[in-house]
């Protein structure tokens, strides 16, 4: 599920869906829900699941490629300034 296998699609990877992610976040804060909302948008094509997202956003967290603040706004670790 985290990486694509001859079982995985590359689209279906959690590496890959953090891609999307980091690119709708730039260097802009989202609370949870709005985020969640540009995400699904961005996947029009696809059926993804709300528990999806939220094991994907914990994979980013725990990775350090995201982090929130006191008031639920997630931001891209790597871009805060």
């Amino acid at each position: 599920m985290i990486l694509p296998n001859k079982y995985l699609e590359l689209e279906d990877s959690f590496i890959y869906q953090a891609t999307i992610i980091l690119k709708i976040l730039g260097k802009k804060e989202y609370t949870f829900d709005v985020l969640w909302n540009k995400y699904l948008s961005k996947q029009q094509d696809k059926q993804i699941s709300y528990i999806y997202y939220i094991y994907l956003i914990e994979f980013m967290y725990v990775s350090g490629m995201i982090n929130y603040k006191e008031n639920g706004v997630i931001y891209n670790e790597n871009l805060k300034g």
